[in-house]
């Protein structure tokens, strides 16, 4: 029972830091494109 339990909290900090590096990735390509739009005016 208890290493199932390890197994499922470690599934869900898996997921939660692959959630987290999609957002920070997401978050640095918005300045990115905010850069290449003042950029190219």
């Amino acid at each position: 029972m208890k290493k199932q339990l390890a197994t499922h909290d470690l599934h869900r900090g898996k997921s939660w830091i692959i959630s987290e590096a999609i957002r920070i990735y997401l978050k640095q390509l918005e300045e990115l494109i905010e850069a290449i739009k003042s950029w190219m005016n």
